[in-house]
């Protein structure tokens, strides 16, 4: 009996301090637009009727952006003709179904960030509370000088990306004094990025007409960077990044002393 309770209290130490041995990081995730400008930290299209901004900043990466009419007279989005298109798969903003008036629908992206982030599926989520049916809206109004803001899909899911050689970078410590955090970056391009989408939107100016103009606007994966939990920032926000923090590893990351000039 006494040898049971004595192993018992060993495996809770062992545990305890396996546990501790565990640190945690955070991953950035830099994204670049093609073919848009960059105002207030974001990816901003504009044309003479619309000003659309992009907002990445989330957990796991958040598809958001907000479209400006700026006309004086309403526009039609037809999301059955648009699309989200990650990694060259088409993914649809609309589907011919009915939903709870009390559920929110979700169809996002599961991505697998180990090696090369080559493997995507579609996950759909409804919650299961019951009430009267509603149709999913296929066209959007939007009135004149008003602004719509949407969000529909995740640009990862529970995983990581495996650093593959990373450069070594050096700032000065947000938590330690008189100490540099070393922090590891992986810099993609746009012919090796492992990541990209496009936001495909088709708008008209009146509600019924097949007579659509075009947004097709694509991003990629520029940058990863990796660092200390205590060393990253959350508040900083930066709608051009998102993020993955409270990764688990057993390689503690590491300091140096901070030599100011």
């Amino acid at each position: 009996m006494k040898l049971k309770k004595y192993l018992n209290i060993t495996t809770v130490i062992l545990i305890i301090l396996m546990s501790s041995c565990i640190a945690r990081k955070t991953q950035v995730f830099s994204v670049t637009g093609q073919n848009l400008y960059e105002k207030d930290k974001s990816w901003v299209f504009e044309n003479d009727k619309v000003k659309i901004t992009y907002d990445f900043w989330d957990q796991d990466g958040n598809m958001s952006f907000d479209i400006y009419n700026k006309l004086e007279t309403p526009i039609y989005i037809d999301w059955k003709n648009s699309s989200f298109i990650f990694n060259g798969n088409k993914m649809d903003y609309w589907l011919e179904q009915t939903n709870s008036l009390s559920s929110s629908s979700f169809t996002g992206m599961n991505t697998r960030l180990l090696g090369n982030m080559s493997n995507s599926t579609i996950q759909k989520a409804t919650s299961t509370s019951i009430a009267s049916s509603v149709k999913i809206e296929r066209i959007t109004f939007l009135p004149p000088r008003a602004k719509l803001n949407f969000a529909q899909f995740k640009l990862l899911n529970s995983v990581y990306y495996t650093l593959q050689s990373p450069i070594i970078i050096k700032e000065k410590s947000k938590v330690a004094a008189k100490r540099l955090a070393i922090k590891f970056m992986q810099p993609f391009t746009i012919n090796n990025t492992p990541l990209n989408f496009r936001n495909y939107l088709a708008l008209t100016m009146t509600e019924n007409s097949k007579d659509y103009f075009y947004i097709d606007k694509e991003f990629y994966l520029s940058k990863v960077i990796e660092m200390n939990d205590a060393e990253f920032d959350s508040s900083n926000r930066n709608k051009m990044e998102f993020y993955k923090e409270n990764i688990p590893t057993y390689d503690r990351m590491k300091t140096e002393k901070y030599k100011p000039n």
